[in-house]
C-alpha cells in the first residue's frame, strides 16, 4: 500500500483479474475500501473520500447555522476545532488530494457564483495549497527529529549538507502521479524551507516559524 501511494502503473490493465487468496479464502475485489476513516479507491483518485468529506462538511456547517444562540466567536471556535480538522486529515497523502478538496468544499459556505479568490477571502481560509505544504513540512520535521522512530522514517533517508544542514534525500519517480505524492513532494518542500526554519528547536517553534514565513511557503512549487 505504501508503494502504491507514490506510483501508478504506466499502462492500464485489461482483465480478468487473478484471484487473490488468504489461506483457503478467496478475497473479493472492490472499487473502494475505508481505512482509518479514509476511502481509498482502486485507481487512487481519492474521489470517494472527497465526496464523503464534502457531505460531512456540509452537514456540520448546516448544524452550525442552526445554533443561533451562540456568539460568532463561539461558532468560529467550533468551526476551527471540529470542521477544519476534517480538511487537514490525510491532506499530506498527495497533492491530488489538496487540489481536489478546494472545489467541492469552498462553496459549502458561500454561493457557487463567487470566484475562488473571493471565497477564500470571505471565509478567512488559509489557502489549501499552503495547508498542504505546512502539513508536509511538519511531517518532514517530525521524521528528521524522530531518531528513526517516526512511522515514515524508513521511507525517507536523512542527509547532512554543510551549507544547508539536515535535508531529506530526494526520491525519484517516473510518473506524474508519483510527483504529486508525499514520497516526492515531502523532500522537495523541506529543501525549499529556510535553514533557520528547518533548525527549529521543537515542533511549536517550527509551527511558529512556518506561520511567520507563510509567504515563503506560498512560493514553494
Amino acid at each position: 500500500m505504501k508503494k502504491a501511494a507514490h506510483r501508478s502503473p504506466e499502462k492500464s490493465f485489461t482483465g480478468p483479474l487473478k484471484p487473490v487468496k488468504w489461506g483457503n479464502k478467496c478475497l473479493e475485489y472492490t472499487d473502494k475500501v475505508k481505512v482509518l476513516g479514509i476511502y481509498i479507491d482502486n485507481k487512487l483518485t481519492w474521489k470517494p473520500h472527497i465526496k464523503e468529506l464534502t457531505k460531512s462538511f456540509n452537514a456540520l456547517l448546516k448544524s452550525l447555522k442552526r445554533i443561533s444562540y451562540l456568539s460568532t466567536k463561539e461558532l468560529e471556535r467550533i468551526y476551527y476545532k471540529l470542521i477544519i480538522p476534517h480538511i487537514n486529515y490525510c491532506i499530506s497523502y498527495g497533492e491530488t488530494v489538496q487540489s481536489l478538496l478546494l472545489n467541492p468544499l469552498k462553496h459549502c459556505i458561500l454561493p457557487s457564483s463567487l470566484e475562488d479568490h473571493d471565497v477564500i477571502k470571505k471565509v478567512h481560509w488559509q489557502n489549501i495549497s499552503n495547508i498542504y505544504k505546512n502539513r508536509l513540512s511538519l511531517e518532514m520535521f517530525q521524521i528528521i527529529n524522530s531518531d528513526g522512530c517516526h512511522r515514515l522514517s524508513r521511507i525517507f533517508k536523512q542527509v547532512n549538507s554543510v551549507r544547508k544542514g539536515k535535508l531529506i534525500e530526494m526520491n525519484t519517480t517516473a510518473s506524474e502521479f508519483g510527483r504529486q505524492s508525499l514520497f516526492f513532494r515531502g523532500p522537495v518542500t523541506w529543501k525549499n524551507l529556510d535553514r533557520d526554519i528547518r533548525n527549529a528547536e521543537n515542533i511549536n517553534s517550527f509551527k511558529l516559524a512556518l506561520k511567520n514565513k507563510s509567504r515563503l511557503v506560498e512560493t514553494i512549487s
